[in-house]
């Protein structure tokens, strides 16, 4: 039976970690936390963590967009608008969460101009379905190494 401090550690990684389903979800089963419990420790934690990102970018995007709109005319960092338009928000919302983490996701989507709102219903969905993706492929993983090798 894991002790209170699991669960916090959970937390706090979920938190502050930039890759949380790559780091929090596993140090869940690997302190020996139920799947459900990681569950409801990982996702709320995330979200809270993609939306301080909210507070602390959205006061520099002017500031960000002011200095790249003079190069995005001439087309030095248009590649990053292209990867934009081929995914569209809500590709960016879901992929996002798995592939760098919610703080990452969240601060790439508001510099490049997305609404936070919408940004963070993407992410947060994207937060649930990957989370749930690796505790199912943690049980049916678990189960299967139990039945090969007993």
């Amino acid at each position: 039976m894991p002790d209170a401090v699991s669960y916090v550690d959970i937390a706090l990684m979920a938190f502050f970690a930039l890759t949380m389903l790559w780091v929090a979800v596993p140090l869940g089963f690997g302190l020996g936390v139920p799947p459900l419990a990681v569950a409801l420790i990982v996702i709320p934690c995330s979200i809270f963590g993609a939306t301080l990102v909210i507070w602390i970018v959205a006061p520099l995007r002017g500031i960000v967009r002011r200095r790249y709109s003079e190069r995005n005319r001439r087309g030095e960092i248009r590649y990053i608008f292209r990867i934009w338009r081929k995914c569209g928000l809500p590709g960016v919302g879901i992929l996002g969460p798995l592939l760098v983490g919610p703080p990452p996701t969240m601060a790439i989507g508001l510099l490049l101009g997305s609404n936070p709102r919408r940004l963070l219903a993407w992410t947060s969905l994207g937060i649930v379905l990957w989370t749930g993706f690796m505790e199912l492929v943690w049980w049916l993983g678990r189960d299967m190494f139990h039945t090969l090798f007993g």
